[in-house]
C-alpha cells in the first residue's frame, strides 16, 4: 500500500492550486492540502507537518518570502523543504528568498515534469 505524502501549498489562485493538486495527487503519492493565504498555512501547519511546502510569492496580506521567514524561524517547520513559486525572474528576488530560507525558487510559468520531480526529491528527504 503506497502512504500518501502530504504537501502543503499555499497558493490564492484556483487554477494555479488545481494544476498542481491534480499533477502531483495523480501519481498516487501525494495529498495536496491547500492554504489560500499565511494564516490558512498556519492553521494547516499546527495540523498536520507536510513533507514539502509550495508557496506563491504573491500571498494576500503578506509576501511569500516573509512567510519563508517565518517558516524558516520555527523549530517545528524549519527543516521542511520550502519551494518559492513565482511570476518574477528578477535577481534580487531569488537573492532574497534563497536568503529568507527557500530551498528552491521556480518561475512561472514551470514544466510540470521539472515540479513533479523536485518534490519527489524533496520529499524523498
Amino acid at each position: 500500500m503506497v502512504v500518501e505524502k502530504t504537501v502543503l501549498y499555499v497558493e490564492d489562485n484556483d487554477a494555479n492550486f488545481t494544476l498542481v493538486q491534480r499533477l502531483l495527487q495523480s501519481t498516487g503519492s501525494y495529498k495536496v492540502v491547500r492554504a489560500v493565504s499565511s494564516e490558512d498555512a498556519r492553521a494547516a501547519l499546527k495540523q498536520q507537518l507536510p513533507r514539502v511546502i509550495l508557496l506563491d510569492h504573491e500571498l494576500p496580506g503578506m509576501l511569500g518570502i516573509d512567510f519563508a521567514k517565518e517558516i524558516k524561524s520555527d523549530e517545528r517547520t524549519k527543516d521542511i523543504p520550502l519551494v518559492l513559486i513565482t511570476a518574477s525572474v528578477m535577481k534580487r528576488e531569488r537573492e532574497a528568498a534563497l536568503s529568507a530560507g527557500v530551498d528552491k525558487f521556480i518561475e512561472k510559468p514551470f514544466d510540470i515534469v521539472m515540479l513533479r520531480t523536485l518534490v519527489d526529491s524533496l520529499s524523498a528527504t
